[in-house]
């Protein structure tokens, strides 16, 4: 393990500056801990000797849950006083669920990797419980379902997930990891962003992409908790009417309610109306737009069936309608464009009319990605949840969350952002980097609307209550950088909550930049878990792959298996990279290590805008980018710039072929924390704090030297929890390696 310590009292290069920001609260604790006043970076090679894992159990306004169970995998043990202890085995995942007499149930999942506290046992961030009340309900949101196309039919030779004989097992066995996460609430809602149907039928719209998913995606998500899914989008009218009628009898005939679709314009505005905890409640699903084809996506008068159209005049109408009766009203409307950060302004526009018309909560999906919240007039709008049990294949869209919403009859209380990973199609719990790369995604997003983003444990949390001050640090880094030369160096931040805001070095020469690193699973400590298949890299042969052999950071890396009469070997992304900034300077940064002397090679390749997935895969042209000779033994360093594409461009991935020494066979070859950083500021003078906003996604810093040689600099950070000084205590996920 390496660690990098700050200390006020032995070096005197911490600062502590109290900031207020005057938004709204988003109530997180770190997972990176300062105690003692001592702050530390920490890095591990491997996971620590340890017996126990300590925890603090609160209530939201942080006073102790005097009495409470806490489920730890299958073990149960009780605690008092808002503190306990526990026994772990060395696995790698935690469960965690928490239950306490007046509060709602919670759980989380951790790595131990995450959790471990500089090799002397493992402890959790602080985690809130949400007291029970007469009228408060819990619900809890998902965004797009899907469980057609290549959940049975996948790309190449992955995995089947829904086998034919098998379907019942199969799509319960998808929904198993989520199903924790929906048993605690008081009522579970999704997307249903397919037709439902046994077979396909032989019409459908005149669309690029439809769907339809199996009869028993609906006992599915049934069995996991969910008890309502919302029809207005624009897959519901994919198979015309007949897989609409289909859909509808399915559902009728499963504890499954619905609005939002119809067989008449009246039926598809009508609200599902039910009382959750003896408070009445409506939700409401739209549809954007009609769709371009004939027939259109949308119900229309008493002859065609369809989404409700989620127009002005249809929103303010039917939402006043619930409202005029004192109902609680959710509206959940499909809008917005494909992939984008932002709602578009219709979107914006409409869910706040609704809001203006009464309705108590917003939620939005079609985005496929995730996107920021905002308080209005003191209610929720969620403007993308993104997708949630999903086949989209590139790597932006499986970063994904739930949202639990704690409403006190119309009155938002809270919510919580639970991250999730759709790892080879299934949702998982986010652990680590990809659960930062959630949060600090969804901090920047909504950060844009005056939502501040902190921790409960794992997850966001957003109140109404004023924010709370913040903490800025500087802390040392050493470079020993050449004059004229470049270091990229890993933030190491643990989640998200943490966020660089420039650098000082007495060399005004200095300059720095800071980078996103975009694929987030590159470590590969992840790969393995919740029994998904990991979809994204390359995989030769079957003794190629997730290895626990050797490793850079933390206990697995990817190995390319050598063999007899073995020249070359590719490893690298299996499919494009959709979701990247044109013209932006990238980096291909990573460790790399073999058994006898190699050379690797780095290719770019893209999909063309109008090429073919399959066809550019196979057949487009690989662009050599850099390469590097790697000597038996030791890992070296893989670093390789370059630009993306501007133009001319749908996606593009990275490719590394390794080929050995002229009359060798290929020898064993290791690769870990290959990461793909996409540089967001330009290059600037370290010369103080306040040169970058916050909160931001920046994972790594490039600095480069003058004319002189630079030994150290100062990293400026922003803390968005002033208890973390208490709090946290020093311990890290495993980043990204330097170059």
């Amino acid at each position: 393990m390496t660690c990098y310590y700050l200390s006020g009292l032995n070096q005197a290069i911490m600062e502590v500056i109290k900031e207020y920001k005057g938004r709204v609260l988003v109530m997180m604790r770190s997972i990176c801990l300062i105690v003692f006043g001592v702050f530390s970076l920490c890095q591990f090679t491997s996971f620590a000797t340890a017996e126990t894992l300590s925890g603090r159990l609160t209530d939201t306004s942080g006073a102790p849950v005097q009495n409470f169970t806490v489920q730890i995998n299958k073990d149960v043990i009780k605690g008092r006083d808002g503190v306990f202890t526990l026994d772990v085995e060395q696995t790698e995942l935690v469960s965690l669920q928490f239950s306490a007499p007046g509060f709602f149930p919670i759980t989380q999942i951790f790595s131990l990797l995450e959790l471990n506290h500089m090799g002397k046992g493992y402890a959790l961030p602080p985690i809130q419980l949400v007291a029970r009340k007469p009228g408060r309900v819990m619900l809890a949101f998902g965004g797009d379902v899907m469980m057609g196309r290549r959940y049975s039919s996948p790309r190449g030779d992955e995995t089947v997930l829904i086998r034919p004989d098998h379907k019942a097992e199969d799509t319960k066995a998808i929904v198993r990891h989520v199903k924790p996460y929906f048993d605690g609430a008081d009522y579970g809602s999704v997307n249903l962003e397919t037709q439902v149907m046994s077979a396909r039928p032989k019409g459908s719209a005149s669309k690029l992409v439809t769907f339809f998913s199996p009869p028993e995606t609906a006992a599915a998500l049934a069995w996991a908790g969910v008890d309502y899914v919302t029809l207005g989008n624009n897959h519901t009218y994919d198979n015309l009417e007949e897989g609409l009628v289909a859909t509808l009898d399915i559902l009728n005939d499963s504890p499954l309610a619905f609005s939002g679709a119809g067989l008449t314009e009246k039926a598809a505005l009508a609200a599902h109306r039910i009382d959750i905890s003896d408070m009445p409640y409506s939700f409401l699903g739209y549809v954007g737009w009609k769709g371009g084809g004939q027939p259109h996506q949308a119900a229309e008068g008493d002859h065609k069936g369809g989404a409700a159209l989620g127009s002005m005049e249809n929103i303010i109408r039917s939402v006043g309608a619930e409202v005029a009766e004192g109902r609680t009203t959710v509206v959940q409307y499909h809008g917005s464009l494909e992939y984008g950060e932002e709602p578009t302004l219709l979107t914006e526009q409409r869910l706040k009319s609704a809001i203006d018309q009464g309705a108590d909560l917003a939620i939005a999906h079609h985005p496929h990605v995730v996107q920021g919240f905002e308080i209005y007039k003191d209610r929720l709008i969620a403007y993308s949840l993104g997708n949630f049990i999903f086949d989209q294949y590139f790597y932006g869209p499986q970063f994904s969350y739930m949202l639990y919403v704690w409403m006190d009859g119309e009155k938002f209380h809270r919510a919580e952002i639970v991250p999730v990973y759709i790892k080879g199609y299934v949702p998982t719990p986010a652990t680590g980097p990809v659960r930062r790369a959630i949060l600090s995604r969804t901090a920047e997003l909504s950060d844009r609307r005056g939502v501040s983003l902190g921790y409960s444990g794992g997850h966001g949390v957003i109140t109404t209550a004023p924010a709370s001050s913040g903490v800025s640090l500087a802390r040392n880094i050493s470079l020993d950088l050449i004059a004229g030369k470049e270091k990229v160096i890993s933030l190491g931040h643990c989640t998200a909550g943490v966020y660089a805001t420039g650098v000082e070095a007495q060399d005004t020469d200095l300059t720095y930049r800071f980078g996103q690193e975009m694929l987030r699973r590159g470590d590969f400590e992840s790969f393995d878990h919740f029994d998904a298949p990991e979809r994204g890299w390359i995989i030769e042969d079957p003794a190629s792959g997730l290895s626990r052999d050797e490793a850079y950071q933390g206990v697995k890396s990817f190995k390319i298996s050598g063999a007899t009469g073995k020249k070359t070997a590719t490893f690298g992304m299996k499919v494009f990279t959709r979701l990247y900034r044109p013209a932006t300077p990238s980096s291909l940064i990573g460790q790399v290590r073999a058994d006898q002397d190699v050379t690797v090679k780095v290719y770019f390749q893209g999909r063309p805008t109008r090429g073919k997935l399959g066809d550019s895969l196979e057949n487009a042209p690989k662009k050599l980018l850099g390469s590097l000779k790697v000597a038996k033994g030791d890992w070296r360093r893989l670093s390789v710039d370059y630009n993306s594409p501007r133009v001319g461009y749908r996606s593009y991935r990275l490719l590394l072929d390794v080929e050995r020494e002229e009359g060798r066979d290929l020898p064993d070859v290791y690769f870990d924390n290959i990461g793909l950083v996409e540089w967001r500021t330009a290059y600037q003078s370290a010369d103080g704090a306040g040169h970058v906003k916050f909160p931001n996604q920046y994972t790594h810093l490039a600095v480069r030297a003058g004319q002189q040689n630079v030994n150290q600099a100062l990293i400026h950070e922003y803390h968005d929890d002033p208890a973390r000084e208490e709090d946290v205590t020093g311990r890290c996920q495993k980043g990204t390696a330097a170059r």
